[in-house]
């Protein structure tokens, strides 16, 4: 009767340092269900997207190395590049890996879901933060049901009493 919608979750690591993604990739894949996908540079995931039609309906989880972008004109440009993503995706989440966990230098920066210190043991955190990600994607699509479900049941309530008013004003 009714059929469950499985969302899929997309991990996207965009990192220079390749011994740090080959870490992550492999401590994600190990534990999450979710596709993951590398990439070197925000370029190489924006050709990805434009390629890929599927991704645009799945929630995506970006994890973007931001150690290299403390100066203010770096960080524009991040910027710019993070809002243009807004076009290209519905549903993401950033999760920016930084020199320090302070967000002094991030503070102007939107849609980053959380700043992560880049060290050993930033593999759990990351991991940690994509499992807080997901459950709270899940329970906001659980209170959706619900208050369809709702809706549903008083819509229901109020036809069954009109027609028990109706049946006592005609009888």
């Amino acid at each position: 009767m009714f059929e469950k919608k499985l969302k899929k979750y997309n991990i996207i690591i965009i990192d220079k340092d390749d011994l740090f993604k080959n870490l992550l990739f492999t401590k994600l894949t190990n534990k999450l269900p979710y596709n993951v996908y590398m990439f070197s540079k925000l370029d190489e995931f924006n050709t990805f997207i434009e390629n890929v039609r599927q991704i645009h309906k799945d929630v995506n989880i970006l994890i973007i190395d931001g150690t290299k972008i403390s100066e203010s004109s770096k960080l524009h440009q991040f910027n710019t590049e993070i809002n243009q993503l807004n076009n290209k995706l519905k549903n993401y989440h950033v999760l920016l890996l930084t020199e320090d966990e302070k967000k002094n230098n991030f503070s102007q920066l939107k849609n980053i879901a959380s700043t992560i210190k880049k060290n050993e043991n930033a593999a759990i955190i990351i991991e940690n933060q994509i499992n807080f990600i997901i459950s709270k994607d899940k329970l906001s699509a659980s209170k959706k049901i619900f208050f369809k479900l709702l809706y549903i049941t008083i819509g229901l309530l109020i036809i069954i009493l009109s027609i028990f008013i109706l049946n006592y004003v005609i009888y």
